[in-house]
């Protein structure tokens, strides 16, 4: 943890303008697995 500074606020960045754009290598069919045990949110709690 003492890797990460401590934000404060959010960061300064500017909105998207257009479609995000993925890599050539993402193209195609993916098969995904998951190690999720139980369908439970998490306590986080987020400002908006």
């Amino acid at each position: 943890m003492v890797a990460f500074p401590q934000w404060d606020g959010k960061p300064v960045v500017q909105p998207a303008q257009d479609d995000l754009i993925y890599p050539d290598w993402m193209a195609g069919t993916w098969t995904m697995t998951s190690t999720l045990v139980e369908m439970v949110a998490s306590n986080s709690k987020f400002k908006f």
